[in-house]
Protein backbone atom coordinates (compact mmCIF):
# COMPACT_ATOMS: atom_id res chain seq x y z
CA UNK A 1 0.00 0.00 0.00
CA UNK A 2 2.87 2.50 1.15
CA UNK A 3 4.47 1.85 -2.61
CA UNK A 4 1.24 3.70 -4.16
CA UNK A 5 1.03 6.50 -2.08
CA UNK A 6 1.84 10.00 -4.24
CA UNK A 7 5.37 11.35 -3.46
CA UNK A 8 3.47 14.47 -2.36
CA UNK A 9 0.98 12.40 0.21
CA UNK A 10 4.33 10.94 1.44
CA UNK A 11 5.95 14.74 1.55
CA UNK A 12 2.59 16.53 3.29
CA UNK A 13 2.34 13.44 6.02
CA UNK A 14 6.56 13.80 6.90
CA UNK A 15 5.80 17.90 7.36
CA UNK A 16 2.76 16.94 9.59
CA UNK A 17 5.25 14.82 11.62
CA UNK A 18 8.08 17.22 11.24
CA UNK A 19 7.84 18.35 14.75
CA UNK A 20 8.10 14.27 15.66
CA UNK A 21 11.03 12.26 14.67
CA UNK A 22 10.39 9.30 15.82
CA UNK A 23 7.18 9.00 14.40
CA UNK A 24 9.05 9.82 11.21
CA UNK A 25 11.02 7.00 11.87
CA UNK A 26 9.07 4.69 12.43
CA UNK A 27 6.84 5.54 9.23
CA UNK A 28 9.72 5.43 7.16
CA UNK A 29 10.41 1.95 8.32
CA UNK A 30 7.11 0.80 6.43
CA UNK A 31 8.30 0.24 3.21
CA UNK A 32 11.52 0.16 1.42
CA UNK A 33 10.25 2.65 -1.00
CA UNK A 34 9.20 4.38 1.73
CA UNK A 35 12.62 4.43 3.52
CA UNK A 36 14.14 5.85 0.58
CA UNK A 37 11.95 8.74 0.22
CA UNK A 38 11.94 9.59 3.45
CA UNK A 39 15.98 9.11 4.74
CA UNK A 40 17.95 8.34 1.65
CA UNK A 41 16.52 11.03 -0.79
CA UNK A 42 15.14 13.67 1.85
CA UNK A 43 18.21 14.80 3.60
CA UNK A 44 16.68 18.22 3.58
CA UNK A 45 13.61 17.01 5.66
CA UNK A 46 16.03 15.28 8.78
CA UNK A 47 18.00 18.53 8.59
CA UNK A 48 14.43 21.01 9.25
CA UNK A 49 13.45 18.04 12.10
CA UNK A 50 17.11 18.26 13.77
CA UNK A 51 15.97 22.55 13.21
CA UNK A 52 12.95 22.00 15.08
CA UNK A 53 13.81 19.42 17.53
CA UNK A 54 16.80 21.38 18.86
CA UNK A 55 16.56 24.90 18.01
CA UNK A 56 17.16 26.77 21.28
CA UNK A 57 20.74 26.80 21.19
CA UNK A 58 23.66 23.99 21.14
CA UNK A 59 26.56 24.28 23.01
CA UNK A 60 29.01 21.93 20.66
CA UNK A 61 30.52 23.24 18.02
CA UNK A 62 29.13 21.05 14.89
CA UNK A 63 25.66 21.87 16.56
CA UNK A 64 26.15 25.41 15.22
CA UNK A 65 25.82 24.41 11.41
CA UNK A 66 22.46 24.78 10.01
CA UNK A 67 23.24 21.33 7.44
CA UNK A 68 24.82 17.45 8.80
CA UNK A 69 26.29 15.04 6.28
CA UNK A 70 24.47 12.67 7.74
CA UNK A 71 21.27 14.39 9.18
CA UNK A 72 19.11 11.11 9.74
CA UNK A 73 21.48 9.48 11.81
CA UNK A 74 22.25 12.43 13.51
CA UNK A 75 18.68 13.00 14.40
CA UNK A 76 18.28 9.42 16.19
CA UNK A 77 22.02 9.84 17.86
CA UNK A 78 20.64 12.87 19.17
CA UNK A 79 17.53 11.25 20.05
CA UNK A 80 18.71 8.35 22.08
CA UNK A 81 20.75 10.54 23.89
CA UNK A 82 17.80 12.98 24.99
CA UNK A 83 15.75 9.84 25.73
CA UNK A 84 19.35 8.31 27.95
CA UNK A 85 19.35 12.22 29.75
CA UNK A 86 15.42 11.50 30.47
CA UNK A 87 16.02 8.16 31.81
CA UNK A 88 18.85 9.26 34.38
CA UNK A 89 16.61 12.28 35.27
CA UNK A 90 13.72 10.13 36.18
CA UNK A 91 16.26 7.44 38.09
CA UNK A 92 17.77 10.62 40.10
CA UNK A 93 14.85 11.94 41.01
CA UNK A 94 13.56 8.33 42.87
CA UNK A 95 17.13 7.70 44.11
CA UNK A 96 16.66 11.26 45.69
CA UNK A 97 13.77 11.58 47.47
CA UNK A 98 14.76 7.86 48.71
CA UNK A 99 18.07 8.62 49.86
CA UNK A 100 16.33 12.18 51.73
CA UNK A 101 13.32 10.08 52.76
CA UNK A 102 10.78 12.07 51.45
CA UNK A 103 7.20 11.32 51.72
CA UNK A 104 5.40 10.79 48.65
CA UNK A 105 3.08 13.34 49.51
CA UNK A 106 5.53 15.77 49.80
CA UNK A 107 5.31 19.28 48.62
CA UNK A 108 8.70 20.60 49.63
CA UNK A 109 11.90 19.38 51.23
CA UNK A 110 13.16 20.49 55.05
CA UNK A 111 15.74 22.35 55.08
CA UNK A 112 18.11 19.50 57.03
CA UNK A 113 18.07 17.41 54.01
CA UNK A 114 20.95 18.47 51.28
CA UNK A 115 19.88 17.77 47.90
CA UNK A 116 23.57 17.61 46.90
CA UNK A 117 23.72 13.88 47.20
CA UNK A 118 22.69 13.65 44.11
CA UNK A 119 26.10 14.70 42.88
CA UNK A 120 27.87 11.90 44.25
CA UNK A 121 25.27 9.45 42.27
CA UNK A 122 27.13 7.63 39.22
CA UNK A 123 24.53 8.54 37.16
CA UNK A 124 24.91 11.94 37.78
CA UNK A 125 28.30 11.34 36.32
CA UNK A 126 27.13 9.78 33.14
CA UNK A 127 24.57 12.46 32.45
CA UNK A 128 27.01 15.00 32.50
CA UNK A 129 29.76 13.19 30.48
CA UNK A 130 26.58 13.92 27.33
CA UNK A 131 27.88 17.18 27.30
CA UNK A 132 26.24 19.60 25.71
CA UNK A 133 24.29 17.12 23.29
CA UNK A 134 21.68 16.97 25.58
CA UNK A 135 21.70 20.60 26.76
CA UNK A 136 18.34 21.51 24.78
CA UNK A 137 16.91 18.93 26.31
CA UNK A 138 17.58 19.85 29.75
CA UNK A 139 16.95 23.02 29.13
CA UNK A 140 13.50 22.24 28.10
CA UNK A 141 12.68 20.04 31.34
CA UNK A 142 14.30 23.25 33.54
CA UNK A 143 11.57 25.55 32.16
CA UNK A 144 8.49 23.29 33.32
CA UNK A 145 8.30 24.24 36.72
CA UNK A 146 10.93 26.12 37.94
CA UNK A 147 12.26 29.84 37.41
CA UNK A 148 9.57 31.90 35.80
CA UNK A 149 6.30 29.83 36.85
CA UNK A 150 3.87 32.29 38.92
CA UNK A 151 3.21 31.12 42.71
CA UNK A 152 -0.40 30.51 41.43
CA UNK A 153 0.63 27.98 39.33
CA UNK A 154 3.36 25.93 41.11
CA UNK A 155 0.84 23.62 43.08
CA UNK A 156 -0.05 22.38 39.38
CA UNK A 157 2.91 20.29 39.74
CA UNK A 158 4.25 17.27 41.32
CA UNK A 159 7.08 17.21 44.09
CA UNK A 160 8.58 14.67 41.50
CA UNK A 161 8.31 17.51 38.52
CA UNK A 162 9.59 20.16 40.60
CA UNK A 163 12.40 17.82 41.73
CA UNK A 164 13.52 16.61 37.92
CA UNK A 165 13.56 20.17 37.22
CA UNK A 166 15.73 21.34 39.51
CA UNK A 167 18.49 18.56 38.80
CA UNK A 168 17.96 19.11 35.03
CA UNK A 169 19.04 22.91 35.84
CA UNK A 170 21.56 22.51 37.97
CA UNK A 171 23.09 19.72 35.40
CA UNK A 172 22.57 22.65 32.47
CA UNK A 173 24.66 24.30 34.41
CA UNK A 174 27.37 22.72 35.29
CA UNK A 175 27.75 21.30 31.95
CA UNK A 176 27.71 24.46 30.69
CA UNK A 177 30.60 25.46 32.89
CA UNK A 178 32.74 22.21 31.93
CA UNK A 179 32.41 23.27 28.17
CA UNK A 180 33.42 26.69 29.20
CA UNK A 181 36.55 24.96 30.61
CA UNK A 182 36.93 22.79 27.73
CA UNK A 183 36.98 25.91 25.35
CA UNK A 184 39.36 27.66 27.62
CA UNK A 185 41.87 24.53 27.11
CA UNK A 186 41.68 24.44 23.76
CA UNK A 187 42.50 28.58 23.74
CA UNK A 188 45.57 27.98 26.07
CA UNK A 189 46.59 25.23 23.67
CA UNK A 190 46.68 27.74 20.36
CA UNK A 191 48.52 30.01 22.82
CA UNK A 192 51.12 27.54 24.05
CA UNK A 193 51.75 26.46 20.44
CA UNK A 194 52.30 29.38 18.51
CA UNK A 195 54.35 30.69 21.67
CA UNK A 196 56.82 27.77 20.93
CA UNK A 197 56.32 27.76 17.30
CA UNK A 198 57.99 31.68 17.67
CA UNK A 199 60.25 31.19 20.27
CA UNK A 200 58.11 32.50 22.91
CA UNK A 201 56.28 35.20 21.00
CA UNK A 202 52.54 35.68 19.80
CA UNK A 203 51.66 36.92 16.84
CA UNK A 204 49.64 39.99 17.25
CA UNK A 205 47.01 39.57 15.71
CA UNK A 206 46.49 36.07 17.07
CA UNK A 207 47.02 37.74 20.69
CA UNK A 208 43.97 39.69 19.82
CA UNK A 209 42.05 37.20 18.52
CA UNK A 210 42.33 34.90 21.97
CA UNK A 211 41.83 38.19 24.09
CA UNK A 212 38.74 38.58 22.59
CA UNK A 213 37.94 34.42 22.73
CA UNK A 214 38.76 34.49 26.87
CA UNK A 215 36.90 37.24 27.42
CA UNK A 216 33.52 35.78 25.52
CA UNK A 217 34.49 32.64 27.94
CA UNK A 218 34.36 35.39 30.67
CA UNK A 219 30.54 35.94 29.81
CA UNK A 220 29.50 32.65 29.21
CA UNK A 221 30.96 31.70 32.45
CA UNK A 222 29.05 34.06 34.44
CA UNK A 223 25.58 32.90 33.45
CA UNK A 224 22.89 32.20 35.63
CA UNK A 225 20.69 29.80 35.84
CA UNK A 226 17.84 31.90 34.86
CA UNK A 227 20.03 32.99 31.66
CA UNK A 228 20.75 29.54 30.88
CA UNK A 229 17.59 28.12 31.16
CA UNK A 230 15.04 30.80 29.59
CA UNK A 231 17.81 32.18 26.45
CA UNK A 232 16.79 31.28 23.22
CA UNK A 233 19.69 32.59 21.16
CA UNK A 234 22.13 30.32 20.17
CA UNK A 235 24.56 31.82 22.94
CA UNK A 236 25.78 34.73 24.16
CA UNK A 237 28.98 34.74 22.51
CA UNK A 238 26.87 35.25 19.29
CA UNK A 239 25.31 38.38 20.57
CA UNK A 240 28.04 39.76 21.78
CA UNK A 241 29.89 39.01 18.33
CA UNK A 242 26.81 41.24 16.53
CA UNK A 243 26.98 43.62 18.42
CA UNK A 244 31.06 43.97 18.06
CA UNK A 245 30.48 43.60 14.13
CA UNK A 246 28.23 46.41 14.17
CA UNK A 247 30.42 48.55 16.05
CA UNK A 248 33.23 47.83 13.74
CA UNK A 249 31.03 48.29 10.54
CA UNK A 250 30.16 51.75 11.62
CA UNK A 251 33.57 52.60 12.19
CA UNK A 252 34.56 51.37 8.59
CA UNK A 253 32.35 53.07 7.50
CA UNK A 254 33.24 56.53 8.75
CA UNK A 255 37.07 56.03 7.86
CA UNK A 256 35.42 55.66 3.88
CA UNK A 257 33.36 58.40 3.80
CA UNK A 258 36.51 60.22 5.31
CA UNK A 259 38.73 58.96 2.57
CA UNK A 260 35.97 59.79 0.19
CA UNK A 261 36.20 63.18 1.19
CA UNK A 262 39.56 63.64 1.20
CA UNK A 263 39.85 61.48 -1.77
CA UNK A 264 43.14 60.01 -0.33
CA UNK A 265 43.54 57.13 2.10
CA UNK A 266 43.77 57.87 5.81
CA UNK A 267 46.89 57.31 8.05
CA UNK A 268 47.06 54.96 10.79
CA UNK A 269 46.65 58.13 13.62
CA UNK A 270 43.34 59.49 11.46
CA UNK A 271 41.88 56.45 11.30
CA UNK A 272 42.25 56.25 15.09
CA UNK A 273 41.10 59.67 16.16
CA UNK A 274 37.70 58.51 14.11
CA UNK A 275 37.31 55.86 15.63
CA UNK A 276 38.07 57.43 18.72
CA UNK A 277 35.15 59.74 17.82
CA UNK A 278 32.91 57.49 17.12
CA UNK A 279 33.65 54.69 20.12
CA UNK A 280 33.96 57.65 22.84
CA UNK A 281 32.28 60.35 21.42
CA UNK A 282 29.32 58.85 19.29
CA UNK A 283 28.27 56.09 21.22
CA UNK A 284 29.89 57.21 24.53
CA UNK A 285 31.91 54.44 25.93
CA UNK A 286 33.65 55.28 29.19
CA UNK A 287 35.27 54.07 32.01
CA UNK A 288 33.11 53.46 34.76
CA UNK A 289 34.91 55.59 37.26
CA UNK A 290 31.96 55.37 39.55
CA UNK A 291 31.84 51.62 39.98
CA UNK A 292 35.18 50.23 39.06
CA UNK A 293 35.35 47.44 40.74
CA UNK A 294 31.77 45.64 40.01
CA UNK A 295 32.46 41.97 38.49
CA UNK A 296 30.20 43.46 35.42
CA UNK A 297 32.93 45.54 34.50
CA UNK A 298 35.00 42.53 32.93
CA UNK A 299 31.48 41.19 31.25
CA UNK A 300 31.64 41.96 27.48
CA UNK A 301 27.47 41.89 27.06
CA UNK A 302 27.36 44.26 30.10
CA UNK A 303 29.52 46.96 28.77
CA UNK A 304 28.13 46.97 25.57
CA UNK A 305 24.61 47.49 27.24
CA UNK A 306 25.94 49.65 29.86
CA UNK A 307 28.18 51.82 27.72
CA UNK A 308 31.06 51.75 30.84
CA UNK A 309 34.16 49.26 31.21
CA UNK A 310 37.56 49.04 32.86
CA UNK A 311 40.97 49.36 30.30
CA UNK A 312 41.13 45.65 29.38
CA UNK A 313 37.04 45.67 28.76
CA UNK A 314 37.47 48.71 26.46
CA UNK A 315 40.75 47.75 25.06
CA UNK A 316 39.16 44.18 23.75
CA UNK A 317 36.18 46.76 22.35
CA UNK A 318 38.51 48.76 20.36
CA UNK A 319 40.62 45.88 18.99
Amino acid sequence: MSQTLPSDVVEHICQFLINDGASLARFSSCSRDLYRQIVIDNAALWNRAIQYQWSTRALQADDETSSHSDPYHYYIQRYSMDHRAKEILEHLTVDLKRSLRVPEDAQRIDGNHHVGQAWDHVLWKELLLLRGNVADYLQQQARITILGTPASNAACFSFDERLRSFLAARALQTIQFAECLYDWKRIQELYDADAEANNGRIRSDLNIQLLEQYALLVDEMQLTPDQLIHRDCPSIKASIIHRLDVLAKACQVQIRDREAVLCRTLGVLEKIHLINDHLFGKEEFRGNNEDYYNYRNSLLDYVLESKKGIPITLAILYS
